[in-house]
């Protein structure tokens, strides 16, 4: 597996994560997923995962502005007061 080290249960690289984390938020976004339970139970987790890798979404959305849009958009919502926007250097969410 070169450099990645497979580890039972977690994502080995940070788009891994992110990925999993805007496909999950897609669900919210669309009514499949319960958005109150999950807000409950995860948005430490999920706020504090996209604030440790701001920067890796940032340079993303630089390639492609579509990246973690979902992702971008909840975490505006469920973010603490005072918390930066994530995802609007282009003019998006």
């Amino acid at each position: 597996m070169g450099a990645r080290r497979l580890i039972a249960g977690a994502f080995t690289t940070p788009h891994e994560g992110l990925n999993y984390q805007d496909f999950m938020c897609l669900g919210i976004l669309r009514g499949d997923l319960n958005e109150e339970m999950l807000r409950y139970s995860i948005r430490s987790i999920m706020c504090n995962y996209v604030e440790d890798f701001a920067d890796v979404i940032e340079h993303t959305r630089t390639i492609n502005s579509k990246s973690f849009s979902h992702l971008c958009h909840v975490y505006n919502r469920w973010r603490n007061p005072g918390k930066p926007a994530i995802g609007t250097k282009l003019g998006s969410s």
